[in-house]
Protein backbone atom coordinates (compact mmCIF):
# COMPACT_ATOMS: atom_id res chain seq x y z
CA UNK A 1 0.00 0.00 0.00
CA UNK A 2 1.31 3.62 -0.73
CA UNK A 3 1.37 6.00 1.94
CA UNK A 4 1.96 9.59 1.41
CA UNK A 5 5.53 9.72 2.35
CA UNK A 6 5.82 6.63 -0.28
CA UNK A 7 4.02 9.27 -2.86
CA UNK A 8 6.31 12.45 -1.81
CA UNK A 9 9.04 10.02 -2.00
CA UNK A 10 8.38 9.10 -5.84
CA UNK A 11 6.92 12.89 -6.48
CA UNK A 12 11.17 13.58 -5.82
CA UNK A 13 12.61 10.56 -7.21
CA UNK A 14 10.68 11.42 -10.49
CA UNK A 15 11.72 15.33 -9.93
CA UNK A 16 15.12 14.29 -9.73
CA UNK A 17 15.60 11.88 -13.10
CA UNK A 18 13.64 14.69 -14.83
CA UNK A 19 16.59 17.23 -14.41
CA UNK A 20 19.09 14.68 -14.17
CA UNK A 21 18.66 12.19 -17.14
CA UNK A 22 15.27 14.61 -18.95
CA UNK A 23 13.43 12.28 -21.54
CA UNK A 24 14.54 13.62 -24.91
CA UNK A 25 12.03 15.98 -26.22
CA UNK A 26 12.45 14.07 -30.13
CA UNK A 27 12.01 10.58 -28.28
CA UNK A 28 8.59 11.70 -26.79
CA UNK A 29 7.64 13.50 -30.22
CA UNK A 30 8.07 10.21 -31.79
CA UNK A 31 6.42 8.64 -29.03
CA UNK A 32 3.12 10.42 -29.56
CA UNK A 33 3.18 10.06 -33.35
CA UNK A 34 3.60 6.83 -32.80
CA UNK A 35 0.87 6.36 -30.66
CA UNK A 36 -1.70 7.82 -33.21
CA UNK A 37 -0.95 5.39 -35.09
CA UNK A 38 -2.84 2.55 -33.68
CA UNK A 39 -6.16 3.75 -34.90
CA UNK A 40 -4.73 4.77 -38.29
CA UNK A 41 -7.17 1.88 -39.69
CA UNK A 42 -10.16 3.10 -38.11
CA UNK A 43 -13.17 4.19 -39.98
CA UNK A 44 -13.69 7.82 -39.23
CA UNK A 45 -17.26 8.90 -38.15
CA UNK A 46 -17.76 12.39 -38.63
CA UNK A 47 -19.90 14.60 -36.33
CA UNK A 48 -22.52 14.92 -38.23
CA UNK A 49 -25.49 16.55 -35.64
CA UNK A 50 -25.38 18.74 -32.52
CA UNK A 51 -27.61 20.34 -30.26
CA UNK A 52 -25.42 22.91 -29.26
CA UNK A 53 -25.22 24.20 -32.87
CA UNK A 54 -28.82 23.74 -33.49
CA UNK A 55 -30.05 26.74 -31.55
CA UNK A 56 -33.48 26.15 -29.18
CA UNK A 57 -36.33 25.73 -32.01
CA UNK A 58 -37.15 22.29 -32.41
CA UNK A 59 -33.85 21.04 -29.78
CA UNK A 60 -35.40 18.38 -27.39
CA UNK A 61 -32.13 18.93 -24.95
CA UNK A 62 -32.26 20.70 -21.51
CA UNK A 63 -30.02 23.32 -21.07
CA UNK A 64 -27.39 20.45 -19.36
CA UNK A 65 -27.80 18.20 -22.12
CA UNK A 66 -25.99 17.97 -25.39
CA UNK A 67 -27.13 15.49 -28.20
CA UNK A 68 -24.47 14.68 -30.90
CA UNK A 69 -24.35 12.33 -33.96
CA UNK A 70 -21.46 10.50 -35.65
CA UNK A 71 -21.81 8.62 -39.07
CA UNK A 72 -19.54 6.53 -40.92
CA UNK A 73 -20.51 4.40 -44.03
CA UNK A 74 -21.35 1.46 -41.37
CA UNK A 75 -22.43 2.86 -38.56
CA UNK A 76 -23.94 5.83 -36.63
CA UNK A 77 -22.78 7.10 -33.03
CA UNK A 78 -25.65 8.85 -30.86
CA UNK A 79 -24.02 10.52 -27.64
CA UNK A 80 -26.12 12.31 -24.94
CA UNK A 81 -23.56 14.40 -22.96
CA UNK A 82 -25.03 15.01 -19.15
CA UNK A 83 -23.38 17.17 -17.04
CA UNK A 84 -21.30 20.09 -15.37
CA UNK A 85 -18.53 22.26 -15.31
CA UNK A 86 -16.20 19.83 -15.67
CA UNK A 87 -17.14 16.41 -15.43
CA UNK A 88 -19.57 14.32 -17.87
CA UNK A 89 -21.37 11.70 -18.40
CA UNK A 90 -21.76 10.22 -22.09
CA UNK A 91 -25.03 7.92 -22.91
CA UNK A 92 -24.48 6.45 -25.98
CA UNK A 93 -25.65 3.80 -28.95
CA UNK A 94 -23.97 2.45 -31.88
CA UNK A 95 -26.86 2.08 -34.67
CA UNK A 96 -27.02 -0.67 -35.89
CA UNK A 97 -26.62 -2.39 -32.56
CA UNK A 98 -23.09 -4.22 -32.50
CA UNK A 99 -21.59 -6.35 -29.96
CA UNK A 100 -18.27 -4.58 -29.06
CA UNK A 101 -16.21 -2.25 -26.82
CA UNK A 102 -16.11 1.92 -27.28
CA UNK A 103 -13.14 3.68 -25.51
CA UNK A 104 -13.77 7.41 -24.62
CA UNK A 105 -10.49 9.05 -24.82
CA UNK A 106 -9.42 12.62 -23.97
CA UNK A 107 -6.08 14.04 -23.48
CA UNK A 108 -4.72 12.13 -20.69
CA UNK A 109 -7.46 9.24 -19.60
CA UNK A 110 -9.64 7.16 -21.17
CA UNK A 111 -12.92 5.03 -20.05
CA UNK A 112 -13.92 1.71 -21.53
CA UNK A 113 -17.13 0.12 -21.69
CA UNK A 114 -18.87 -2.55 -23.75
CA UNK A 115 -22.21 -2.08 -25.74
CA UNK A 116 -25.21 -4.18 -24.76
CA UNK A 117 -27.74 -6.06 -26.99
CA UNK A 118 -29.31 -2.91 -28.25
CA UNK A 119 -25.92 -0.91 -28.86
CA UNK A 120 -25.95 1.39 -26.37
CA UNK A 121 -23.02 2.07 -23.63
CA UNK A 122 -21.91 4.59 -20.94
CA UNK A 123 -19.02 6.50 -19.96
CA UNK A 124 -19.23 8.31 -16.61
CA UNK A 125 -16.68 11.48 -14.95
CA UNK A 126 -15.67 12.54 -18.45
CA UNK A 127 -13.45 15.63 -18.25
CA UNK A 128 -14.80 18.62 -19.70
CA UNK A 129 -12.62 19.11 -23.08
CA UNK A 130 -11.67 17.41 -26.14
CA UNK A 131 -13.44 13.85 -26.59
CA UNK A 132 -12.84 11.13 -29.59
CA UNK A 133 -14.92 7.50 -29.06
CA UNK A 134 -13.62 4.65 -30.96
CA UNK A 135 -15.21 1.57 -31.31
CA UNK A 136 -13.99 -1.90 -31.90
CA UNK A 137 -16.52 -4.70 -33.16
CA UNK A 138 -14.37 -7.69 -33.60
CA UNK A 139 -13.43 -8.60 -36.54
CA UNK A 140 -14.92 -6.13 -38.15
CA UNK A 141 -12.59 -2.64 -38.93
CA UNK A 142 -13.16 -0.17 -36.06
CA UNK A 143 -14.70 3.30 -35.92
CA UNK A 144 -13.44 6.41 -34.77
CA UNK A 145 -15.19 9.62 -34.24
CA UNK A 146 -13.87 12.74 -35.03
CA UNK A 147 -12.86 14.71 -31.99
CA UNK A 148 -15.74 17.50 -30.60
CA UNK A 149 -14.97 19.53 -27.33
CA UNK A 150 -17.32 19.06 -24.25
Amino acid sequence: MITPDDETLMNELRDAVAVIDPVPGRLLDAGRASYGWRTIDAELAELEADSALAGPVGVRSGPDQRLLTFRSPTVAVELEVTGHADRRDLVGQLVPARPGTVEVRWPGGQALARTDLVGNFLARDVPAGPVSVLCRFGDAAPVTTSWVSL
